[in-house]
């Protein structure tokens, strides 16, 4: 089922806090909506649900307008950060609860109840009650109370903040598969930028009650509409270096590279990612730097400089190979070696280029 958000605002009062949200979510899409805690996120998950009223604008659900509808007659499934878990409940019950809600013959239930708990590898566990589970069980339960009624619509509030890494990790798998077996239109929200990448077919990346920017999250990694998005999508985040553009180049007190085609501009920001850098020994590379600290990851090393720059306690980060060792306090050249360079005004933090730039340093 599709979900049409239509110039939504949403007001506290004399703050708002969602400012005229356009969203087209097709049916079965998985759409994450990303961003910052307090950036309206949440508000606008509730607003589809119902759980907020909306204070301008229009909710479709399909071709129904349901923004002054109840939240028991949009045939939604919520799945919370909590799960919200009966515990004198066994699994089975707290699965069928719904269905119980609903009249459904007892029969009909159980069938209902177990094909749910196989979608979810919990049907050795129906007689268990939630004490005696894990977190991920739990979560399990609460995805299988979802989807046991076969709703339009699944909307779901941060719900695997609360496990260990390496259990966010295999949930994310699972639900994934799971959204695609059951081709059910799903909203999630979460500040993960981790979360989104790897679950959505699409992205909304929301800050300050606006969208930032819509798209695959290729496209958000790969060509960010502004300095908020470059910054807030990618782990470690894009390097920024404050500079100016003129006669087509960047010059900062660290860097100088080449920019053709860009107009003038005395306050940018130039943007390029920690894997399109290497530490080098050639002394034309575009950018001078101090190591700061180092990092071994496992498979790689993140090295962290200090530069020069406009903005005290400037610094970039750079993937290097495993096996990358050095002093700190060690001065470096760092040349950019990808073909993915960005420049943004440092005032609105608007892209000044339409694509992103292959690096030439000014030599």
């Amino acid at each position: 089922m599709s979900v049409a958000l239509k110039a939504i605002r949403k007001s506290y009062g004399n703050i708002e806090v969602v400012k005229g949200v356009d969203l087209e979510i097709e049916d079965g899409q998985f759409l994450v909506l990303l961003g910052p805690s307090g950036c309206g996120k949440t508000t606008l998950l509730r607003m589809i649900a119902g759980l907020e009223t909306v204070t301008e604008g229009q909710v479709y659900i399909g071709a129904e307008d349901v923004t002054q509808v109840l939240p028991k007659y949009r045939d939604i499934a919520m799945v919370f950060q909590s799960y919200a878990l009966y515990p004198h409940m066994s699994v089975a019950e707290n699965i069928g609860y719904p269905l119980l809600l609903r009249k459904v013959t007892k029969d009909k239930r159980a069938a209902a109840v177990l094909d749910a708990a196989k979608v979810v590898h919990l049907e050795d566990y129906l007689d268990r009650y939630p004490r005696q589970l894990s977190g991920g069980q739990r979560q399990r339960v609460a995805l299988a109370r979802a989807m046991v009624r076969r709703p339009k619509l699944f909307l779901m509030d941060e719900p695997l903040s609360n496990l260990d890494a390496q259990l966010r990790s295999q949930m994310r798998a699972e639900l994934k598969h799971l959204q695609k077996e059951l081709a059910v239109t799903t909203v999630y929200v979460t500040h993960d930028q981790i979360e989104a990448m790897t679950l959505a077919d699409k992205v909304a990346v929301i800050n300050n009650g606006v969208v930032q920017q819509l798209d695959t999250p290729r496209n958000i990694y790969n060509n960010p509409a502004n300095l908020f998005v470059a910054g807030f999508v990618g782990s470690p985040q894009m390097n920024f270096i404050r500079g100016q553009v003129k006669a087509g180049g960047f010059s900062s007190e660290c860097s100088a590279v080449q920019c053709p085609g860009i107009e003038d501009n005395q306050a940018s920001v130039l943007g390029v990612r920690p894997e399109d850098l290497q530490i080098v020994e050639d002394a034309s590379a575009e950018i001078n730097a101090r190591i700061y600290s180092i990092e071994l990851t496992g498979d790689e090393t993140i090295v962290t400089c200090s530069i020069e720059d406009r903005s005290p306690g400037s610094q970039v980060v750079v993937r290097m190979d495993a096996d990358y060792e050095q002093k700190v306090g060690a001065q470096v050249a760092i040349k950019i070696t990808g073909e993915r360079v960005y420049f943004f005004d440092a005032e609105s933090g608007q892209r000044l280029d339409s694509e992103p730039h292959t690096a030439r340093a000014l030599r």
